[in-house]
């Protein structure tokens, strides 16, 4: 507070010495020569006064500096997608999950073991369904993000757009993959939940979608090279920049 009070009171002096000073200016025509003279020479020999009018005389020059990888309009629909990330993470383990679990009650076991089908073929139906689940997820969500951001998309190629939602059907497959294990398994409602949701929120965050992984530490930016979804925010931000594919 001793700091702020002394920095007040230089401020205060200031206005005091440059109100006076344009008070005087003011009151020229009604001063004798001799007054007006004391006044200008008193003005003169202020320090703040004269600082006052020097930094009023100098002005700063402004440069645009333009990085080599500044952000793009693209950049909105890319960032849309690396968030999606943890969308897709939770939502396709949770729903393949339950799908699995469907098949696992007592009733629908008993008739699937007891049908002419072998279990080789009514493990590919059961994946085949898995797969359309997570198809029909990932083009709802890309669906949503072309819809809300697609005008950002002018001018970036067609196939850097399609590498884009390549790598978020790629990274798909990964929770697809976990929620039909959760599923074969046996897991209940409430654990596939938990590992749906803190998984993918595990996941967006070693991958860089909610925060710089260049604010982290060297141990944190190493260990997400382990993630998927690291990877996947890689190829979706390197894709919105492609001048041509």
């Amino acid at each position: 507070f001793g700091l702020r009070g002394s920095i007040f009171d230089v401020m205060d002096r200031q206005y005091d010495e440059i109100y006076r000073y344009t008070a005087q200016i003011g009151l020229v025509d009604r001063v004798t020569p001799g007054e007006l003279a004391e006044v200008t020479g008193a003005l003169e020999r202020s320090e703040l006064v004269s600082g006052w009018l020097v930094s009023r005389s100098e002005t700063a020059s402004v440069e645009t500096v333009k990085t080599r990888d500044g952000a793009i309009p693209a950049d909105r629909f890319a960032f849309y997608l690396m968030w999606c990330s943890y969308t897709l993470m939770a939502s396709i383990i949770v729903c393949v999950s339950l799908l699995m679990g469907a098949f696992n009650r007592t009733d629908v076991l008993r008739r699937t073991q007891m049908g002419p089908l072998s279990s080789v073929r009514l493990g590919l139906w059961k994946a085949a369904a898995s797969l359309l689940v997570t198809v029909a997820v990932c083009a709802v969500t890309c669906g949503i993000g072309l819809a809300a951001f697609g005008y950002t998309l002018e001018g970036v190629p067609g196939g850097a757009v399609a590498l884009m939602l390549a790598a978020a059907f790629a990274l798909a497959l990964v929770p697809l993959a976990v929620g039909f294990l959760l599923g074969q398994l046996g897991v209940g409602e409430a654990t596939t939940n938990a590992v749906g949701n803190i998984g993918g929120m595990v996941m967006a965050f070693m991958g860089g979608a909610w925060i710089s992984l260049d604010l982290l530490g060297a141990e944190m930016q190493t260990a997400a090279r382990f993630f998927p979804t690291y990877w996947y925010t890689q190829a979706v931000t390197e894709s919105a920049h492609l001048a041509e594919v």
